[in-house]
């Protein structure tokens, strides 16, 4: 019976997938929203991850799996510093660029996601999964085109910078799965951005 959950599981990828787009989706609504009156970005940044890691806490004490070396720590580590810049890149580029703006412009991500798979994970190229990274920076670029020009060139700067970090945590997140499983690693990797902002 595990073996058959686990196989179902596994088949929802497409699932989690969407719904995590959705869920990205609407976090740059409301980001959006509460830049337009509020521009402390190390306050907001300090309060989404503290939430994230109180809301995480109990799922990851119900099935924690930690690694016994110290090599995965220092990296969730990283994972956690590299979030807290991302973090902080986007919400300020949020209150000065169209959501739908941001949202095209940080699809470069997945060419980042898909050049460091094959170089540093060690990914199997496939012509499909070009193609598919092809097409999604076409759609956002047709978006960008659509739209105004930007008034802050800045604000695009930071959010190019934060694919970058993006993709960073994503292929690092990869590779930590081995040690940690997903709710402890979501666990660490946001309860470490709160005091690293307080030391800032």
């Amino acid at each position: 019976m595990v073996t058959a959950l686990s196989g179902t599981l596994e088949q929802m990828w497409l699932f989690y997938a969407l719904l995590a787009g959705a869920l990205y989706s609407g976090e740059m609504l409301v980001t959006r929203h509460f830049f337009r009156a509020q521009k402390d970005t190390w306050a907001f940044s300090f309060f989404y991850s503290l939430v994230g890691a109180i809301i995480c806490l109990p799922f990851m004490l119900a099935s924690p799996q930690l690694p016994a070396t110290l090599v995965p720590w220092l990296l969730a580590c990283l994972i956690g510093l590299a979030i807290v810049g991302h973090n902080l890149l986007v919400f300020r580029a949020s209150g000065r660029l169209e959501a739908s703006f941001v949202g095209a412009i940080s699809k470069l991500r997945l060419a980042w996601v898909f050049l460091l798979g094959v170089v540093v994970l060690h990914n199997t190229f496939s012509w499909p999964k070009l193609l598919g990274t092809i097409l999604a920076i076409a759609a956002g670029t047709v978006i960008v085109v659509s739209i105004k020009r930007p008034r802050s060139a800045q604000a695009v700067l930071l959010i190019l910078a934060a694919t970058f970090l993006n993709a960073g945590i994503v292929i690092l997140s990869k590779y930590l799965l081995g040690s940690f499983n997903a709710l402890s690693l979501t666990f660490f990797a946001i309860f470490l951005p709160p005091p690293s902002l307080i030391l800032c």
